[in-house]
């Protein structure tokens, strides 16, 4: 069996339950790994040793060792041997409430299986396993959620919860069966997630989340394997910035990859990345009132079974002052299959435009199946509000890929945005659609540049420029006969169109 040693252990002196091959070991400490006792008090005993004596490893061997609420403490390094099984305790009374720093007493979220504040230099690793035994925390709360939907919620326990610490290794560790989000982590920085699988994917269980980052900085995500019922992985919050994720499998029934919230990021990098089966947006961008975001780049992404590829919104709710920017945004290398009929959409705020958005090398080949009338729908700024569109009232539906329904595009719907460059676009279709392939409305300063679509003969035309100006459509392939390449309305003016390979019915270019 491997040696483990941090190098914490090397600097002071160790207690009598130290092991000196395995540092702290919890069957020292009396724990019993034989699924059935409750093993709380003696974990966080080792816990409190191994910190006093200047921190080090607390070690579990094989077994399912159950457990309540663990207080992690700096220097302290949890690691699982292969065959171990940290898993949550069924009685709630094991889940002491917790309100971390700077999140309200009211808070939906108040337990955790592993919970930390204030620390650094702390660890969890290993091969085995934590198990937050959402099957049998909920098996007798069934009355309780039937009768009292919002106490049950507010009952559940993260996997894992750290706040305010620096300097967090997160590594090779699998993490299943969370209560609601499975990782947490709120204001920290310098943290390393590498090489976890994560299987958050329960029917019946609300908010199940992958990994949340939440207003934490200097970040590194790699070689994770995440698979859950809610988002994936998200990053929100009030300042996030200087977070890259890279080789990563994702999956979701709701969005992929996230980021949302009013706050501030800068500095945010997804790349070589496999996202698949995913019920909503692969990529979900939604920036609400007093956003800030600057410097993201998306590249080398490959998309299978997803609803939307890419959704990028930034949105004022009714009663707002217009306030916030989105802006430098690349997205590049991407390859989306087997996407939904919606459509993708990149679209600022009349007063908040979003700036400098570029969109390179991107295929993807969707659903299809619009009808013509579609192509002239008009989309509101905000969704109707609606209770009975999708069953959701107007708050819970802006977060959602479909809030609008079916888009009047069905490649990307583009709206209030400056600077907007799109490169080498190849857009395809498995059922007839007679929407164009890209709508422009209220877009400003933008090149189209290298767009390859299917469409059909009897559509409108490719593209709509919508009260837009200063669009240069040039090398886009129209090689079937078709009404007209580009259809420019309402007051569209200084387009300029050059290098295009046509064959028309009618018209290059028609006005309207």
């Amino acid at each position: 069996m491997e040696k483990i040693e941090s190098a914490s252990c090397k600097r002071m002196p160790r207690s009598a339950h130290d092991c000196s091959a395995y540092g702290y070991n919890v069957i020292d400490y009396g724990a019993v790994g034989d699924g059935q006792t409750v093993n709380t008090g003696h974990i966080q005993k080792a816990i409190e040793d191994c910190a006093k004596a200047g921190g080090g490893t607390v070690y579990f061997p094989a077994g399912a060792f159950i457990s309540g609420t663990l207080f992690l403490k700096s220097y302290v390094t949890l690691h699982l041997e292969t065959g171990a099984i940290l898993r949550g305790s069924k009685d709630v009374g094991d889940y002491p409430v917790t309100v971390p720093h700077g999140i309200s007493k009211s808070s939906e979220f108040t337990r955790s299986l592993i919970y930390g504040e204030g620390l650094e230099y702390v660890g969890i690793t290993g091969h085995g396993i934590i198990d937050g035994n959402s099957e049998g925390f909920f098996q007798d709360m069934q009355e309780l959620r039937a009768s009292d939907y919002m106490a049950w919620r507010k009952l559940r326990p993260f996997n894992v919860r750290l706040v305010g610490c620096e300097h967090v290794a997160i590594r090779q560790i699998t993490l299943i069966n969370a209560c609601a989000w499975c990782v947490h982590f709120r204001g920290c920085r310098d943290l390393q997630i590498r090489g976890i699988t994560l299987n958050n994917r329960r029917k019946g269980v609300p908010n199940a989340d992958g990994i949340d980052l939440d207003s934490c900085e200097n970040v590194r995500v790699s070689d994770c394997d995440i698979t859950s019922s809610d988002d994936a992985l998200v990053i929100f919050g009030k300042t996030s910035k200087n977070i890259v994720i890279s080789n990563c499998l994702l999956s979701s029934h709701c969005h992929a990859f996230k980021m949302y919230s009013a706050g501030a990021f800068q500095n945010i990098g997804l790349n070589n990345c496999i996202i698949h089966d995913t019920y909503r947006a692969g990529v979900s961008l939604q920036m609400h009132n007093g956003c800030h975001l600057e410097n993201l780049s998306i590249s080398n992404v490959i998309m299978d079974r997803v609803k939307c590829a890419v959704w990028i919104q930034q949105s004022e709710s009714p009663g707002h002052k217009p306030e916030g920017s989105v802006s430098n945004i690349i997205i590049s290398n991407i390859q989306a299959t087997n996407a939904d009929s919606i459509g993708c959409m990149i679209t600022g705020t009349p007063a908040c435009p979003l700036k400098n958005v570029t969109l390179s090398n991107i295929r993807i080949a969707c659903e299809g199946g619009g009808a013509k009338e579609l192509a002239e729908r008009e989309i509101g700024e905000l969704p109707e509000h609606d209770e009975n569109i999708f069953g959701k009232k107007l708050h819970q539906r802006l977060n959602n890929h479909n809030q609008f329904g079916m888009l009047p595009a069905y490649g990307f719907y583009c709206r209030h945005a400056e600077g907007l460059v799109m490169e080498n676009i190849a857009l395809a279709y498995e059922s007839a659609d007679y929407r164009p392939a890209v709508y422009f409305k209220d877009v400003k300063n933008a090149r189209l540049t290298g767009l390859q679509a299917s469409y059909e003969e009897d559509s409108g035309s490719m593209i709509v420029i919508d009260g837009s100006r200063n669009v240069v459509v040039s090398g886009c392939d129209a090689t079937r006969s078709i009404g007209a390449l580009a259809r420019i309305m309402n007051g569209s003016s200084h387009i300029h169109c050059a290098g295009n390979i046509t064959i028309l019915n009618t018209w290059a270019v028609k006005k309207t």
